[in-house]
């Protein structure tokens, strides 16, 4: 008995002293906030995936707390939602399921977070590939009726919404004579119709991203081939009544726009000879080549674009350097500058984003897929809490509020000192499965709710990974594992 209550007191001591050096380090003591850690402009965030190999290829975001993130995996449709705090998968139809079949969402446009459409194609076997698109009602995803041309595959690339009962979704479509030609259409609050849209090549036309700022003001880009055949910059534009084409000179692929106004769009892509990252600006009438900034000789591209306003857009794509690289570039107003990015690069395969989302200049998600064949997800919402609710018995709480009490803080503070220290305590632990949950949160009394800024998140963070616990049992696992070492008396 002697040697347990040496040993216990020593445990006791011990967290003791760790106690008030990390109070003094993170500055938890008598209710101060831990710091932050300085921020970085973009970080990952942990993505939802169904367990296939899976890409997000669109994202849209209506606010800090909604987001859509749409695209594919072996298992077909993929879709994860944001709500401010996590991303969450959310199951989507497949229109065709079986061997030899293609389920494949390229594009997601929400004006609320009760109205979103997310559009692409599905093949079964060696029929043509048709239009898909689904849309979302706040509650749940569903497959509606879309139209195709002819009898030869049919797909669209990119939708746009500017209100729930306006849409434009594009794409393109190849006819029985192999020539490609564009497609578009348009929903008008009751159902999707193909509209007319031009077509300057014989041979290949493509429209890839569009983009609206009202009913009746769109910009789509693409590419199409000339008689060389060099693949040139398409621009195409809706004007409420008829689509036309504004073909350009530009030896160039664009894959992405984002508008401003129906006059003021910024395109990306890259240049067809350079194999190089390209943006441009279009001004209702032309097409003109901005400087982007070097990237010394490696290939780059651009896939997405997002502009908040006039000075506030980012480009995202891939450069490569043996493996793909993540690539942001950000505009302020004045010039476009290379921006660090994360680039989860463990097994040396590469990453890449593929498009981006913002809502204001310091709020943006960028989506794509990272080397370990997962869908990625980067943000620069730096100021974006996290919030982690954890619910006590009556018992449980009395033992919560005794911790507290010893240090002087409230129940919600003691909770993140806790965590502070198991978190560091596991630097020297092994790794391991607890289970989830540790105690099942039934007949509750009592719920408190910890804030954490995404940098401080990381600590949360190290228990969840360690022993594959979300992030309120982490918490709670924190908190009886110092309520043990401080011996005041309970579990």
């Amino acid at each position: 008995m002697k040697s347990q209550n040496l040993r216990r007191g020593l445990a006791v001591s011990l967290t003791a002293t760790l106690l008030a050096s990390l109070m003094a380090t993170v500055g938890v003591a008598r209710g101060i906030r831990p710091a932050a850690a300085a921020a970085s402009p973009w970080t990952i965030v942990a993505s939802a995936n169904d367990g296939y190999a899976s890409i997000a290829h669109d994202v849209s975001c209506v606010n800090s707390s909604f987001c859509a993130a749409a695209g594919f995996s072996g298992h077909g449709t993929f879709i994860q939602m944001w709500n401010g705090n996590d991303w969450l998968l959310t199951s989507s139809p497949n229109p065709v399921s079986g061997p030899s079949t293609l389920s494949a969402l390229l594009g997601v446009s929400c004006v609320s977070s009760s109205f979103c459409v997310a559009v692409g194609g599905f093949q079964q076997g060696a029929s043509p590939q048709s239009t898909l698109i689904e849309h979302w009602d706040g509650s749940v995803w569903s497959i509606v009726q879309s139209p195709n041309i002819d009898r030869d595959d049919n797909v669209l690339s990119s939708v746009s919404c500017s209100s729930i009962s306006s849409c434009v979704a594009v794409g393109w479509h190849f006819t029985a004579g192999f020539a490609t030609r564009t497609l578009v259409e348009k929903w008008d609050g009751v159902s999707w119709n193909i509209a007319v849209s031009p077509n300057p090549s014989t041979t290949s036309n493509r429209l890839i991203d569009v983009s609206c700022v009202a009913s009746g003001q769109c910009v789509a880009v693409g590419e199409y081939t000339d008689a060389t055949p060099n693949s040139l910059a398409l621009v195409e534009i809706w004007n409420g009544t008829v689509w036309s084409t504004k073909p350009t000179t530009d030896q160039a692929l664009l894959t992405g726009v984002s508008c401003f106004t129906a006059t003021s769009c910024v395109a990306v892509g890259y240049l067809g000879q350079q194999d190089y990252a390209t943006i441009a600006n279009w001004n209702g009438t032309a097409l003109s080549i901005v400087s982007t900034p070097a990237l010394g000789t490696r290939t780059s591209y651009f896939s997405g674009v997002s502009c908040a306003g006039p000075s506030s857009c980012v480009a995202v794509g891939a450069s490569d350097a043996g493996p793909t690289h993540t690539l942001i570039d950000t505009f302020d107003g004045t010039a476009w500058t290379v921006t660090p990015a994360p680039d989860p690069n463990a097994f040396n395969f590469g990453s890449t984003l593929t498009n981006v989302s913002c809502t204001s200049a310091g709020a943006c998600m960028a989506v794509g897929a990272n080397d370990a064949s997962n869908s990625l997800v980067l943000t620069n919402q730096i100021a974006v809490p996290r919030k982690v609710a954890v619910s006590w018995t009556a018992t449980e709480d009395a033992r919560l509020q005794q911790i507290a009490s010893y240090l002087g803080q409230t129940p919600q503070q003691a909770q993140k000192t806790a965590v502070y220290l198991v978190s560091y305590l596991l630097g020297f632990a092994p790794r391991g499965r607890l289970g989830t949950p540790i105690l099942p949160p039934t007949g509750h009394s009592a719920t408190y709710t910890t804030v954490w800024d995404p940098n401080e998140f990381s600590v949360i963070d190290t228990i969840m990974d360690k022993y594959t616990l979300n992030d309120d049992d982490a918490t709670r696992f924190a908190v009886y594992l110092l309520d043990f070492l401080l011996g005041l008396g309970g579990h």
